[in-house]
C-alpha cells in the first residue's frame, strides 16, 4: 500500500476515497456502491485481487450502468486466469 500511494502522490494523481479490506462479494459490491455515491465518484478503482475486480465490475456494469472501460477503468492486482476472458 505504501509504494501505491508513493507512485500516486509521484504522478499527481488523487485518489478520491479509500477502502481497505478483503470482502465477500456482497462486501465489495457495497463498498463499490458507497465510493460511486460520493459527490466526485471514481473514474477509476485499483483492487488488490481478481476477485473484488470482477465483483467491482459487476456493480459497475450491472448495477450502476456504467461502460468499463469508457466510463470507469477497473485494475485488479493478482492477475487471475479469468482476467485474459474476453466477456470481462
Amino acid at each position: 500500500m505504501a509504494g501505491f500511494v508513493v507512485e500516486l502522490e509521484r504522478s499527481r494523481c488523487r485518489s478520491y476515497s479509500r477502502v481497505v479490506g478483503h470482502y465477500p462479494a456482497a462486501g465489495v459490491r457495497a463498498a463499490t456502491h458507497a465510493l460511486m455515491e460520493a459527490a466526485v465518484p471514481p473514474d477509476a478503482f485499483f483492487v488488490v485481487n481478481g476477485r473484488m475486480a470482477f465483483a467491482t465490475m459487476d456493480v459497475s456494469r450491472q448495477e450502476r450502468g456504467l461502460n468499463v472501460p469508457r466510463d470507469v477503468s477497473i485494475v485488479g492486482f493478482d492477475d487471475v486466469p479469468q482476467a485474459a476472458w474476453a466477456a470481462p
